[in-house]
């Protein structure tokens, strides 16, 4: 068995696919190539006012002043051909895209109740109408069959035992379906010959004979002998969409409003290949300036679009543009989906992705550059550190690592103290601040740092003592630029 997956009017439906209210009205594709602009394909409320493909947009707009008519958008065609793709590799990887616009699908290893096939075309119908595609689904024992089944289709058409039998569908459907000039078809109603049926039981040999191998083609196809093997397809590696905007974008409803559906065909197209994002860029196009990227490293793997929707939105509530947007696009990073065991003692977030939309608010609040775990520079100077970005996983302490030898704890002021301090002898002899003050009885010192003196802005150099005051406390006092300091108080 095999099954044909069929979009009528690809070109318009693909144009106006971003406007779904459009879809109501007149309208129609042109084509701009040749000197006068013609009408390729219309929908059914502009063949209403009895406009047809072939028309000039001139013609077209004389008969019906209100028709929508749009240029083919190459972009826009190629966008839906990946969905309708990937909508067909959700239910068997044997695909083959025969038409733009048209898939021809090997049913071979699936379940072939006719109920079974129903449901499935019911759902893949489902799946293309959530993303603004009118599909239509047909069964059939050939390919050639099937594509006659699915142009003939409502809805979804299974010609097979228990469903709409072979007779009834030639006797229901009319004989324009197989294409032909007009001049043939002109031939066939002199004939009286008006559906699939009447054309069905003519003798093959003699239809041979007055129509030549195109007649005996058709004769063939409606009595399923003909049986061609599919050049199947593969699912495009690369998982990116891009909009261009007719509207410039000024505020995030809009903005996160189109992003949402992105996400949706974008993860719909992961889960055919059985693979999850671990990585998306955002690209947003500007009326006036340079486009704006930005990467994003995902939580957790995953396929989930109202997750990545959440990391999008907590970034786009602090990001400021200078013009506004007229085009915008997602990429996510694939990977194969893989399962892991932890450690006995390892720990993990028990959230990653509610962790992940706290940074990125703390990240908007304080901004990025003051958000992360700290760790010490390779140098001796004093509170010298970066930020790494923090942890999704805290490793097992190691073993082998033996603790730091106690001794008196010092208890740092997190803003020193300024101390005059009067040296006798080369040593601090009497401290003078608002909290100490007295004459010293015993020291410890000095001990003398330096560094990075090759560079101007970062050189340093440092003089560190440890007094004993006679009133008790046990200080440490630092030099650093020629003023004196209280560090902190030992325990």
């Amino acid at each position: 068995m095999f099954a044909v997956i069929h979009l009528p009017n690809f070109a318009l439906q693909s144009v106006l696919r971003g406007r779904p209210t459009a879809r109501r009205h007149p309208a129609g594709v042109i084509d701009r190539s040749s000197r006068q602009s013609v009408v390729v394909e219309c929908n059914a409320a502009a063949r209403h006012h009895l406009i047809e493909p072939g028309m000039t947009a001139a013609q077209a707009q004389a008969r019906c002043a209100t028709i929508e008519l749009s240029p083919r958008n190459p972009n826009a065609e190629a966008t839906a051909a990946r969905l309708l793709l990937t909508a067909a590799w959700s239910l068997t990887p044997r695909v083959e895209v025969t038409q733009p616009g048209l898939c021809t699908l090997d049913l071979d290893g699936t379940d072939q109740a006719p109920a079974a096939l129903q449901a499935a075309g019911q759902h893949i119908r489902d799946e293309l109408a959530q993303l603004y595609l009118d599909g239509r689904f047909g069964v059939a024992a050939t390919p050639d069959l099937a594509e006659l089944v699915a142009r003939a289709a409502e809805s979804v058409t299974v010609l097979a035992e228990g469903h709409l039998p072979h007779h009834d569908f030639l006797r229901q459907t009319p004989l324009t379906l197989l294409g032909g000039t007009p001049k043939l078809q002109g031939i066939l109603a002199d004939w009286g010959l008006y559906t699939l049926a009447d054309f069905a039981r003519l003798p093959r040999h003699e239809v041979g004979q007055r129509l030549g191998p195109d007649g005996l083609l058709w004769w063939d196809r409606l009595a399923g002998r003909t049986h061609r093997l599919l050049r199947h397809a593969e699912l495009p590696p690369v998982y990116r969409e891009f909009v261009e905007l007719e509207h410039v974008l000024e505020t995030l409803e809009p903005l996160l409003f189109l992003l949402q559906r992105l996400l949706e065909q974008l993860c719909r197209r992961l889960g055919a290949a059985q693979r999850v994002a671990e990585a998306m860029l955002l690209e947003l196009t500007q009326d006036q300036g340079e486009p704006y990227q930005r990467r994003f490293r995902v939580p957790e793997p995953t396929r989930d679009p109202e997750l990545l929707r959440r990391l999008l939105h907590a970034h786009l509530e602090n990001l400021r543009l200078d013009s506004a947007i007229t085009g915008l696009g997602l990429r996510l990073k694939p990977t194969p989906e893989r399962a892991r065991q932890r450690g006995l003692f390892e720990t993990a977030l028990k959230d990653a992705w509610r962790f992940e939309d706290t940074l990125a608010r703390l990240n908007g609040l304080v901004g990025s550059a003051r958000v992360g775990s700290p760790r010490l520079e390779d140098t001796f100077r004093p509170d010298s550190f970066r930020l790494e970005a923090l942890p999704r996983e805290v490793p097992p302490e190691d073993a082998n690592v033996s603790a730091p030898p106690l001794g008196p704890a010092l208890r740092r002021y997190r803003q020193p103290l300024p101390v005059q301090v009067i040296f006798t002898d080369g040593e601090p002899r009497h401290l003078q601040s608002e909290l100490y003050a007295g004459p010293v009885a015993d020291t410890r010192g000095p001990w003398r740092g330096g560094g990075q003196w090759w560079q101007r802005d970062h050189r340093w150099s440092r003089e560190e003592w440890d007094v004993q005051l006679e009133s008790g406390p046990c200080l440490r006092v630092f030099c650093d630029g020629g003023a004196w300091f209280v560090e902190g108080l030992y325990d």
